[in-house]
Order: C-alpha cells, then sequence, then structure tokens
C-alpha cells in the first residue's frame, strides 16, 4: 500500500467517512499526495496539530478545517505566476511627495470607490494614512492603493476569513504588531503601513520586491518565503492587478491636485 493510500485509509477508519467521500474531497491535492511520504507527512502534521489544540471538541471543526489544509497544500504545489516588476519601477520613478497634495487626492479617491462615505469621515482616513505612510517610510499611493483593493475605504469592513478595517488586517497580524483595536483608523493604517514596510524590506534588492511584499500581505509572508516566489493561487494576480491600478490612478490624482496648487499659486502671485 503506498503512503498516500496508508493515509486515506487511516483518515477513513478515524473519521469513519465513506471511502469514495472520502477520495474526492482529497482530488483537489493530488499533487501533494503523489508527493508520497512527503504529502502524507506535511497533511499529518497539520492533522496532529488540529487535534492536539483541544481533543474534547467535536470533530467537526476539524473536519471543517480541512478545506484550510487543502488550500495551504495547494498553494504549496501551485505554479508560480511569472516574475511582475511594475509597480516595483513605479515607485522607483521620481515623486515629489506633497503631503496636502496626497490627503486630498486620497479623500477624493475614497469618496469615489465608497459613495456613501462622508468627506469629514474621508478626510479623517486621508490625514490618518498620509501620517501612518510618512511615519513608517511607506509611499502613501501604495498604502491608499491597498486600502483601496482591500476595503474599498469601508472601516466596517469584515472579510469571511476575519480581517477587519480599512487594512483588513488579521487578528493575529493585528496583535503582532501592537495594534489594539484594529477598528479604529489610524491604529488599522498606523499597523498596516509598518506591516508593509516590514515586508517591503525583507524583499528589498530583489526587482520584484513590492510585488513579494503585497503576495506576502496578501496570502501570508511564510508561504511567500518558502516558495522564493508568487504561487498562482487566490485570486493574488488579479490583486496586483488591482493595486497596481489603484496606484496609478491616485499618483495621477495627486499630480494633477499639485499642478492645480501651483496654478492657483501662480494666479495669486499676479494679483
Amino acid at each position: 500500500m503506498t503512503c498516500s493510500a496508508s493515509l486515506i485509509s487511516s483518515l477513513e477508519r478515524f473519521f469513519r467517512f465513506d471511502r469514495d467521500e472520502l477520495q474526492l474531497r482529497y482530488k483537489g491535492i493530488a499533487p501533494v499526495m503523489r508527493m508520497g511520504l512527503g504529502g502524507a507527512l506535511i497533511l499529518s502534521a497539520i492533522m496532529m496539530r488540529l487535534l492536539l489544540q483541544n481533543p474534547c471538541e467535536p470533530i467537526l471543526p476539524y473536519v471543517n478545517a480541512l478545506g484550510a489544509c487543502e488550500r495551504l497544500l495547494m498553494a504549496l504545489c501551485a505554479p508560480l505566476l511569472p516574475k511582475r516588476t511594475s509597480l516595483t519601477e513605479a515607485l522607483k520613478q521620481q515623486f515629489e511627495f506633497d503631503e496636502e497634495a496626497v490627503a486630498h487626492a486620497v479623500t477624493e479617491y475614497a469618496m469615489r470607490l465608497n459613495r456613501q462615505l462622508k468627506r469629514s469621515l474621508a478626510e479623517e482616513i486621508a490625514s490618518a494614512l498620509v501620517d501612518a505612510a510618512m511615519r513608517n517610510g511607506v509611499d502613501a499611493c501604495l498604502l491608499a492603493a491597498v486600502v483601496a483593493r482591500e476595503s474599498s475605504f469601508r472601516c466596517d469592513a469584515r472579510s469571511p476569513s476575519g480581517a477587519v478595517g480599512l487594512a483588513q488586517l488579521m487578528p493575529q497580524t493585528a496583535a503582532a504588531l501592537g495594534v489594539v483595536d484594529p477598528h479604529d483608523i489610524a491604529q488599522n493604517l498606523d499597523g498596516a503601513a509598518r506591516y508593509l514596510a516590514t515586508l517591503m524590506r525583507r524583499w528589498c534588492g530583489r526587482d520584484d520586491a513590492v510585488e513579494m511584499a503585497l503576495a506576502s500581505y496578501r496570502l501570508g509572508p511564510r508561504l511567500i518565503e518558502l516558495r522564493l516566489g508568487i504561487p498562482d493561487v487566490a485570486g493574488v494576480a488579479s490583486y496586483l492587478d488591482d493595486v497596481l491600478n489603484h496606484y496609478i490612478k491616485l499618483r495621477s490624482l495627486v499630480r494633477r491636485e499639485k499642478e492645480s496648487n501651483c496654478s492657483s499659486d501662480a494666479e495669486e502671485g499676479r494679483r
């Protein structure tokens, strides 16, 4: 009996699953099972960890958790995306930071994406975002682009996986960053800016550093470090495209704001 067949048999006995149902459930992780001993050991280790956390609870939560195991194993076996460098190159371009212009551009952009957002709240978000970006050495337009993609500037956003707030911080990530209240606008954005800065330092020196940092933000840094690339899973390709598009639009808005301010100053000077 092969190692993978033995594992299937063991799981069948333990969970009292019908064999056909169990094999169908694991059809999606066939590449891992074909890894033989390695794939079996990975899945066994995950199962043991789940079971040892609290063996007194009903088995159903552990069975449901198998979906997460499948996603992890698929990410480990998925092909890598072709290297992308557009965002990294865009951030290298000379861009004179103007705090007032960026804050105004973020305010206008947030109100376009979230039609229910009042200007006063949009201005509060923009101010906190620019402050967080400056404090942590992150491009404010990049941080705004991530927020635009993650929550469309909705402060009360919550994902099915439990991520909360403007930058969709997971509770464990927020705790590790020292964010006491991830629902708080300033704390959420400061935590996201610090996290992005950390991830960008991790991949500094690569010609796709920003893309690797964003993939780490989206999928988790450990997976990206393990693969040394971006696996083609969980819509990460469209995620990177969306952040790039938001970034380009925000930079364009900032330029228009600066040009408008310069024209106003020139007009004032002629009076």
